[in-house]
């Protein structure tokens, strides 16, 4: 009778070893085709780094179609001091700044100072809710029309509104992610004046 216990209980703990050792096998199947899985596509990943561009960086330069029809580049207003906007018609912070990005536009363009407004027309409403925006807000500056994308991803647009403060030599010196006002806008820039004024 004790044999026979012990028989019993000899035969389960195998059962039970074996149970666990075949669900270990599997697990560790399931996680090696997983991370195989993940390796084989991940050519096909797209992934983003928002931190990619920082301050001391040289801003990409780039080259857009605008709202007017006209071609512009970034590098054309080297020289003088940028606020690069990236903004869309849908976004309730960016209607919000918008008021501030214009009057500090209007104070400030003959200081050489420019507000650009890359609309991020591949995540918005449509050209026609664009022109209607602008009309609203009797927005001035320039708004270059980011059709695909690119730019704005290059600059790591992911949440909107954001904003780069560029110097005079191209150069990033502030990133703001949120509504900038007047305030703001001229913290980030007026010491970047007057290092433009007086170099040295």
């Amino acid at each position: 009778m004790f044999k026979k216990i012990i028989f019993i209980v000899t035969s389960v703990i195998i059962i039970c070893i074996s149970i666990i050792a075949l669900g270990v096998f599997i697990s560790s199947k399931i996680i090696e085709h997983s991370i195989k899985t993940v390796f084989e596509s991940s050519d096909k990943i797209v992934w983003h780094d928002a931190d990619e561009l920082k301050e001391g960086d040289v801003a990409p330069d780039f080259q857009l179609e605008t709202l007017s029809g006209e071609t512009m580049r970034l590098s054309d207003y080297q020289g003088k001091i940028v606020v690069l906007n990236f903004w869309a018609t849908w976004c309730p912070p960016c209607v919000e700044e918008m008021p501030h990005l214009q009057a500090f536009y209007e104070n400030n363009k003959d200081q050489a100072i420019v507000v650009i407004a890359v609309n991020l027309t591949s995540e918005d409403n449509g050209i026609d809710a664009v022109e209607e925006f602008v009309k609203e807000h009797e927005l001035t500056f320039p708004i270059p029309l980011d059709h695909d994308g690119t730019i704005g991803e290059q600059y790591g647009a992911f949440a909107i509104p954001t904003s780069y403060i560029i110097d005079a030599d191209g150069v990033i010196r502030q990133k703001y992610v949120g509504p900038l006002d007047e305030k703001l806008l001229t913290q980030f820039t007026k010491p970047l004046l007057r290092s433009s004024i007086f170099p040295f």
